[in-house]
């Protein structure tokens, strides 16, 4: 699964569709939807991450932004440590 950022979102940070490559996904219900490919900054526990993100205009309101295993998890490994409430990052170019 990509990464995907509601066009809200996207716009917000300046971006536009203009002159991008426009790429089509489905949805789990069947459902089809146009993307365009954008670079952000993702920040967590302080620092910076360059994500790609697939913007698109049909993201549900409850979920604007979705981390998908590719662009993000296939990057790094992450534990969760529910107990601690602590998310470790590690770059899987740092191993």
């Amino acid at each position: 699964m990509q990464i995907f950022c509601s066009l809200e979102i996207a716009s917000y940070l300046g971006s536009t569709k203009k002159g991008k490559r426009i790429r089509n996904f489905t949805a789990a219900n069947g459902e089809e939807f146009a993307t365009y490919k954008e670079s952000f900054a993702l920040h967590v526990g302080g620092k910076k991450y360059l994500c790609g993100f697939n913007v698109a205009e049909k993201l549900p309101k409850e979920t604007p932004i979705i981390l998908g295993q590719v662009g993000f998890f296939d990057h790094h490994v992450i534990t969760f440590d529910i107990e601690n409430k602590e998310i470790t990052i590690v770059n899987n170019q740092d191993n």
